[in-house]
């Protein structure tokens, strides 16, 4: 569901982009809160566990849209937290420290057998909030 949602802000990025309209930019802006309400666990302030194989990957590729729209919104303060508040998640309880891989829900240690698609997610995660960090939008 993620990619669904974001996928119309991203293309209204692009298009805020190309023709500098303040229209596009601001429909990716009310999409983007919609995913925030629909996807972000209210409780828990984390993004949804997905399941296994393709569907495993959906979180990575919403964690690249949202860097999208933080490349042209660097001030969207809740996109930034909550890219934060779910690393530190998935740094803290999500890797099994002895073999390095991540967990399907990133509040938890890993189940074996792991999947690439899940993996890939929360290498996606870390390597977004690096770009973040290296572009001093942190």
């Amino acid at each position: 569901m993620e990619v669904y949602l974001l996928s119309g802000s991203i293309f209204r990025c692009q298009l805020y982009k190309i023709t500098n309209d303040e229209s596009y930019l601001q429909d990716a802006l009310k999409t983007t809160e919609a995913a925030f309400k629909e996807l972000i666990d209210a409780n828990t302030g984390m993004l949804p566990y997905e399941g296994i194989d393709d569907a495993g990957l959906f979180k990575g590729i919403f964690v690249r849209y949202l860097i999208e729209l933080l490349e042209i919104c660097p001030k969207l303060e809740e996109v930034k937290n909550s890219l934060v508040f779910n690393g530190e998640k998935l740094i803290k309880w999500g890797i099994d420290e002895k073999c390095g891989l991540a967990s399907l829900n990133w509040c938890s240690e890993p189940n074996m057998p792991v999947q690439l698609s899940t993996q890939l997610s929360a290498v996606m995660l870390i390597e977004m909030l690096s770009v973040l960090e290296s572009r001093n939008l942190l």
